[in-house]
Formats: structure tokens, sequence, C-alpha cells
């Protein structure tokens, strides 16, 4: 893809954002999923015109109307496309409908929990260190609480939605800036 080419991630991500502006401020699942389909079969939300990349399970929830739920299914889809409701007045349970749109296994529901909490307190102003060791979860998620201790060879980079939530906590807590932050999730 060209430069300034933007992932299908991220374009879930403004089809997002645009569904809570639209609404209000309010979750509307319905209009979400809507924005959705608009991004996958449409030229809506795409940097190109075009949806050049979809993943597995999104593309099926897409395709059939239903939240895949199987173990194999968590991926990082609705992890990638969930901080805009960081910046909404809504619930625990609302964030796990909103990934359940496509990623509905308990783990990754459960994932976009987690990171949507840690990025409103770190909107509210709290340093990513004082975060990280309160971070107290059971398996998958018992490594958060140490995140920051882990060298970078114990760092998995595959698209499960536990590793990225693991790598994106552990760049931010490594790095200082914006741009070396990016820089090493990228390289991850």
């Amino acid at each position: 893809q060209p430069e300034g080419t933007w992932s299908d991630d991220t374009s879930m991500a403004i089809a997002t954002a645009k569904s809570i502006k639209d609404n209000g401020g309010k979750i509307d699942i319905y209009d979400m999923r809507d924005n959705f389909v608009k991004w996958a079969d449409e030229e809506d939300f795409n940097a190109n015109g075009v949806c050049f990349d979809i993943g597995g399970a999104t593309w099926r929830a897409l395709s059939t109307g239903e939240s895949q739920t199987g173990i194999g299914d968590n991926g990082n889809g609705s992890l990638m496309r969930i901080l805009p409701l960081a910046f909404a007045d809504c619930t625990d349970e609302e964030v796990m409908q909103v990934s359940s749109i496509t990623h509905g296994h308990e783990i990754s529901m459960h994932a976009c929990v987690i990171y949507v909490r840690i990025a409103r307190r770190l909107l509210a102003g709290e340093d990513i260190h004082d975060i990280i060791p309160t971070l107290m979860y059971d398996a998958p998620f018992d490594r958060l609480r140490v995140i920051d201790k882990l060298p970078e060879d114990e760092i998995d980079s595959s698209g499960y939605v536990v590793h990225t939530l693991e790598a994106s906590l552990w760049c931010l807590a490594k790095y200082d800036n914006f741009r070396d932050t990016v820089v090493a999730g990228v390289s991850l």
C-alpha cells in the first residue's frame, strides 16, 4: 500500500468513532456493525476507497451476521478498533458488546475491557508505570502486572489478542515518546 495508507484496523476504529459521534456519544452496536459492513463491502472508511485487508473472524462475522466465539477466533481485530470507546460514556458490558460484533469469545471481550480501562486511566493522567502493577488478572492476562519487567524476547507478536495487548503495554512502558513507541510496536 502507498505511504499514508491506513490499515484495516484504523478503518474500523474510524467506523467505530463515527458511530459513537452519530449517536450522540452512545453505543449502538447495530449502527457500528452497519459501518463495518460499509467498510468491508463499499468504499467507506478506507484510505484508498478499497478494503485491502480483513481478518478472518471479522470477515466471517460480517458475512454471516454472527459473532465469532470459538477459541480460535481470538485474533486482535476487536482490540485494534476498540479505543474510541475510551472516550465514550459506556460500560464494560457495552465494550464487550462492541467486541462481540465480530469477536465474541470471552478472551477477546475481556481484553477489550482491560484496554479501554487502561486507556481511560492514561487519559486521566495516570502514568503507565503506576497502572501496570495494579493489573491483577487471572490467566491469560496474568502477565500484564509485570509486562514492563519482561525482556523483549518474551514479548510475543502474533495476532492473538492477548499477545497484542501485552505488546502494546510493553511498548508504552519501555518508551517515553510517540515515535519510539510506535516503531517498537511495528518492529515487534
